[in-house]
Formats: structure tokens, sequence, C-alpha cells
């Protein structure tokens, strides 16, 4: 920490003991301090602080798990798992550490935090302590479980396998069922364990598919009686949706055949991912529906990728329709998938068409690369969306439209949002020092004089040395993006459609034409 360890130790205990008693601009303060101590802590300072901190007094520690769940965050991303094997392995700390996660309600982040670090550690004493908490009281939030899970699949070796099968017995809490189940098929996907640890629970894995498909049935079926707004809803999906998942998967590298009937309801349900796991699982079987499904949801942009990971992985890459293996094919299924994601649009698109291929050098590629450009469309009862985004390659869709651009500046915008070199910055407006601002402003009063109206700045882009200021402006009543690049004055209308460029599409426009430019030049 800064200063000496014991000024800081005190200084962090004080913060925690006046949280309660603060105002609300005083505890964002608080909040702000601790994580700023958090960040300036050792990972002997961290042994130390944590058995004082598990000192104070029942009432003072629950008040206090805001900052303290700011103050021991950032820790875990600072330091490597090695560091807290030593630090979070003696009793003294393990002790402390079961006390503050036992005065944290079940919603609070602190229980995720307080479980990663075990993990991180991932002793032998400090993973008893992780599975004894997780058993007896899990995060009851789903995202803070999953944040403690995540150094358990970075280790994947036997320190971990040995959590099972005792941690298969944490599925009763459905909060954290999936992923547990996730990293036991992790494990045996990546031979750490040569069987799976649920090959003795199978008949109850099968009935918990049981109940969870015909769950997702009720919840298609009668949405309304299970949840009081449409982000509840989401949620109860979501959960139930990863569960099923986790569940086909896990029966099929059981491989138990009397799984097949619980298998086959899963399949007939209408998601796409439980489909294919579903049908993943009966192929691994040996059922021949599994195979046909597998082969009729490689005919289904969104479900293709996976599909044919499956009947790649079983061997069976001869069931594969050759339409469907081309590059253009299996770019057209990434894309598909990915806007189908749940941190996308969550749906997949109702047409896609590959409107451009090409091989170019592309930003953080030494060789030429394929790339791909997929029009994509939505028909919602709402309206339509539509839309052009970059398959290969990366993936990515702006929410702009960019139907009236020729391909080359399409790639060129995205070539200029995926670019990341030291040299290529950009500082918001507000952000700059006053000389810098006064510079800037100045520019605006020059474009004045050449006609722009207006003129709000927006930020201050940097290209290798380059200084190019962005504006949002008007030039012969039409809306645009003006920047200035070396004395020349760079205009991109905005368009007529209801979504527009902006000025950062516009920005990444002009960086993007420089950059491929330069990489795609011809001698």
């Amino acid at each position: 920490m800064a200063a000496s360890s014991d000024d800081s130790i005190s200084q962090l205990l004080a913060l925690l003991s006046s949280y309660a008693k603060g105002t609300p601009e005083a505890k964002r303060a608080a909040r702000e301090q601790a994580t700023a101590l958090g960040r300036a802590t050792t990972a002997e300072d961290l042994r130390q602080a944590l058995p004082r901190i598990a000192e104070l007094e029942d009432e003072t520690l629950r008040h206090a798990v805001p900052p303290l769940t700011a103050w021991l965050a950032p820790q875990w991303e600072r330091f490597g798992a090695g560091a807290f094997a030593d630090t979070l392995s003696d009793a003294p700390t393990l002790a402390a550490l079961r006390r503050i996660y036992q005065q944290c309600e079940p919603e609070q982040e602190l229980k995720g935090q307080v479980l990663r670090g075990l993990a991180l550690a991932a002793t032998p004493a400090a993973l008893e302590l992780f599975l004894e908490l997780m058993l007896a009281e899990p995060p009851q939030r789903s995202e803070h479980a999953d944040q403690a899970f995540v150094p358990l699949f970075r280790r994947k070796d036997q320190r971990v396998a040995e959590l099972y099968p005792r941690l298969l017995l944490a599925v009763q809490h459905p909060q954290i069922a999936t992923a547990v189940l996730d990293l036991a098929n992790y494990l045996v996907r990546e031979r750490v364990m040569a069987t799976h640890p649920g090959r003795e629970r199978w008949q109850q894995l099968a009935e918990l598919l049981g109940g969870v498909v015909q769950h997702l049935d009720q919840l298609e079926r009668h949405p309304n009686q299970y949840a009081k707004s449409p982000e509840e809803l989401s949620e109860k999906v979501g959960q139930s949706v990863g569960l099923a998942i986790a569940l086909c998967d896990a029966l099929g590298l059981i491989g138990e055949p009397q799984t097949v009937g619980r298998l086959r309801q899963a399949l007939e349900l209408g998601h796409r991912r439980i489909k294919t796991e579903a049908a993943a699982a009966l192929a691994r079987l040996g059922d021949d529906e599994g195979v046909e499904a597998l082969q009729d949801l490689v005919a289904q942009p969104a479900s293709r990728p996976q599909a044919i990971a499956y009947l790649t992985e079983l061997g069976l890459e001869e069931k594969i329709d050759p339409q469907f293996r081309t590059p253009g094919a299996r770019a057209e299924g990434e894309f598909a998938a990915w806007l189908a994601s749940r941190s996308q649009i969550g749906v997949p698109p109702h047409h896609l068409q590959v409107i451009d291929r090409r091989q170019q050098f592309w930003p953080g590629f030494s060789e030429p690369v394929d790339c791909s450009l997929i029009r994509y469309e939505y028909n919602f009862p709402g309206g339509r969306l539509t839309g052009i985004g970059i398959a290969e390659p990366v993936i990515h869709s702006f929410q702009v439209d960019l139907e009236d651009l020729p391909p080359d500046d399409i790639y060129a915008m995205y070539a200029g949002w995926s670019a990341e070199h030291p040299s290529i910055r950009e500082t918001p407006v507000d952000q700059l020092d006053p000389e810098m601002r006064e510079r800037v402003d100045g520019i605006a009063g020059h474009l004045e004089t050449m006609g722009y109206t207006q003129i709000r700045p927006i930020k201050l882009g940097e290209f290798f040395g380059q200084q190019i200021p962005v504006y949002v402006a008007k030039h012969e009543d039409k809306l645009g993006v003006v920047m200035v690049e070396g004395g020349r004055v760079q205009w991109i209308p905005a368009g007529n459609s209801r979504r527009p460029l902006g000025p950062h599409e516009a920005y990444n426009l002009l960086k993007g034409r420089k950059l491929l430019e330069a990489f795609n030049h011809e001698p």
C-alpha cells in the first residue's frame, strides 16, 4: 500500500468503520478511496490486512461491504495466481475470508470476490474453503459466481479436478449449476479427468434436464405466469438455457444410453443452442437422430459453426454438405452466430448475404487475410432492421446505415475501428488541456470562414504524430462530420438515413482509409 503498510491498513480500517455513518457523497468518495488503496496493496499487505478486517464487529463489517468490495476487486487483477498461493493459504487468512464472506448478503458481489481469491490461490486449503462456501452459501447472482470459476478454467489441473465429485452437489443451486457442470465438462474434454464425475449421478442429471426442458416449455407458452417483467423473463430463460446446454453436454460425455429419451425431449425445443447440444450428445451416443439433426443445423447459419465443430469432433466430416464447408459459408455462420448471441441482438437474422469477399492486408496481421462483408436483415413486428457487418478477419457491426458506402469504405471503417497501436489515440474534447482546447476552437473558427456552421468539437485524434480534430457541423444545409488532417479538410456527410454516420464512425473511416491504403499500396 502507499506510505507504510501499517498506516495504509489503519487508513482502510478507519474508512470501513466510518462508512455506515457517511452521506451518499461521502460513501462514494470512500469507495473511490478504497479502490485507490486496493490498487496500491501488495500481496503481503493483503495477508496482513484480512485478519484485522475480520476483527470488525458484525454490524460494522456488514455495512462496510461496498468499500471492502472496492478495495478487494483490483487486487485479483493486479497479481498473478502464484502470488495468492502463499498469501491466502495460512489458517488466519482463510478464517478471515470465511468470516468476511459470511457477513455478506447473498446478492452482494463481495461473495464472488472472496471465492475468486480462493480459486486464484488454488492451494488445497483454499480450494477446500471454496468448496465449503460454494456448497453451503453460494452467491445468489450467477455473474458473481461465474467470476469465481474463471481461475479454475484457466488452471485445468488435478487440484481443480479434485473438487469433484463433491462440487456436483452444488447443482441444486440454479445460479451456479451451469458453471459447476461447464467446468466438469471442460476438464473431461481437456483430459484432466478420464471419466466424467457425473457418471454415478447420470439419473439425477437426466431428471434435472427433463425438469429444465419442461420449465422452458412453460416459459415459452405462459411467460406472464413466471415473470413480472421482460427483464425477469430474460434472466429466467437465460439461466435455464445455460443449464440445459450444460446438462446435454454432460450427458453426452457421460455416455449412458438410457439418457437418450431426455436428450430427445431437449431436441424438440425451439432454442438453437439447446438443439445443437442435444443433437451433439445424441450423436455422441451413436443415435442417428442426433447426426441428422446436426446436419440440418449446419444449414442454419447461426447454428452452423457449432454443428460443424461437433460433426468434426465426432469424425463425421463427410456428413457436412460441401456447400457449407466453403470459407464464405463458414464466415456467414460465424457472423450469424455473433448476431444471435445475447450480447448482440439475441436472435438469428432472417436474411444474410455475403456482399464482398477479398484478401487484403489488415491491421494487426503480417500477411493478407480473408475479409468478408455481410448484409443482414431482421423483420420484426415493429419494423425492419438492416445493416452491413464484417465477418472476417474481425466480427462487428456498426449501428449506422452503411448502405450508401462502397465496400472499400466499409472495410476502411471497420479497419479504423479495429486498429490498435500506441500511436493511434483519441481524446474527448472535454479532456483536452486549455492550450489544446484553444487550438481546436481556433480551427473551428477557421472552418466557419469556409462555410461550415453549427460546428461542435467532439474529440482530437492522434494518428502517428498527426493531430486530427473531429467536429460535427452543417455544410450546405447538410449535417455531417468535418475533420482537419494536415491542413486538409475532410467532410463526410451524415446521410439521409434514420441511422446516420456520426463522428466516431467518420473518424474510423478516415483512419481506416489511411491504414488500408498504406498496407495494400501497390508499388
